[in-house]
C-alpha cells in the first residue's frame, strides 16, 4: 500500500516539475523575443539616425510647407490693415488645394513628431 501512495506521488511530483519546467522555458523565450524585437527596433532606429546625420532634405520640405503659415502670422502680427488679404489668400487656397496641402502639412507633422512614436501609443494595446 505504501509504495502505491509513493508512486502516486512520484508521479504527482514528476508531472508538476514538468508542468513548472514547461512554464519557466516559455516565459524565458517571450522574455528573449521580447529582447530579440527591442534590439532589433533599436538597431532600426539607429540605422535611420546614421542615414539622416548630414542629410537636410526633411529640413527643406519642412521649411517649405510650413513657410506660408509662418509668414502669415508674421504678416498678421506686423501689419495688422493686410488681415483682410490674408484671410482672402487662405479662403482661396482652401477652395483651390484643400485636400492635397492639408494632407502633405498632417504628414509632414506626423514625420516630424514621430510616426513610430504615433504607432507606438495609438496601437500599444495590440
Amino acid at each position: 500500500m505504501w509504495n502505491i501512495i509513493t508512486s502516486a506521488l512520484g508521479l504527482v511530483t514528476g508531472a508538476l516539475s514538468n508542468y513548472l519546467e514547461y512554464k519557466v522555458r516559455k516565459t524565458e523565450a517571450k522574455r528573449e523575443a521580447t529582447i530579440k524585437q527591442i534590439e532589433k527596433s533599436a538597431e532600426a532606429d539607429a540605422q535611420t539616425l546614421n542615414n539622416h546625420k548630414d542629410s537636410w532634405k526633411d529640413e527643406y520640405i519642412t521649411l517649405v510647407v510650413t513657410l506660408p503659415w509662418v509668414l502669415t502670422f508674421i504678416i498678421a502680427l506686423a501689419f495688422p490693415g493686410y488681415l483682410p488679404a490674408i484671410t482672402n489668400a487662405w479662403e482661396v487656397i482652401n477652395t483651390i488645394v484643400p485636400a492635397w496641402f492639408s494632407n502633405l502639412f498632417t504628414a509632414l507633422s506626423l514625420a516630424i513628431v514621430g510616426a513610430r512614436m504615433f504607432e507606438k501609443y495609438l496601437f500599444r494595446s495590440r
